[in-house]
């Protein structure tokens, strides 16, 4: 069986792939890849090891999670409250599932309560606007890019994503 591994690229493409066997780094750019490779692509460290790597390009590092929220939906002058699941969570967005939920727009407005799951379940406020959506049934799976932060919620969010 074979090891995944997922690595981030920063913002200018640059990624690091350390080897799960020997610890080895190596350093590249995501614009060194093929443009047709699969991903996740098959890496063969200089020490053998072969595993399957996924670059990550995002503009900030996901971490997935299953935390409780309540939202605020704000949608053609009506507002629609209900409990949701956060799925991930970075300093610039959200993937969140809630029920109940339909015909939403894109670009609507999305207020979110998060409970972090951390020692002293943290509670921040988070407000964006919802840039996807798919939905099963009344089941969503929104997509929610963040209005910039407050400064309190930005260093709870950021401590929490260490």
């Amino acid at each position: 069986m074979s090891d995944y591994l997922t690595i981030h690229a920063g913002p200018k493409g640059g990624y690091r792939i350390d080897c799960p066997a020997c610890q080895a780094a190596r350093a590249g750019c995501v614009m060194e890849l093929p443009p047709h490779i699969d991903h996740p692509f098959d890496f063969v460290c200089a020490c053998g090891h072969s595993f399957k790597v996924f670059v990550n390009i995002r503009s900030h590092r996901r971490k997935i999670v299953r935390l409780s929220g309540e939202y605020t939906l704000t949608q053609h002058g009506r507002q629609i409250e209900g409990l949701c699941t956060i799925l991930d969570i970075s300093l610039g967005g959200t993937r969140v599932e809630a029920n109940h939920l339909s015909n939403i727009e894109m670009g609507s407005s999305l207020r979110l309560i998060v409970t972090l799951d951390d020692a002293s379940h943290s509670r921040i406020l988070l407000s964006g606007k919802i840039r996807w959506v798919t939905t099963h049934v009344k089941r969503a799976t929104m997509g929610i890019q963040f209005e910039p932060l407050v400064a309190s919620a930005q260093q709870t969010l950021g401590f929490y994503l260490l």
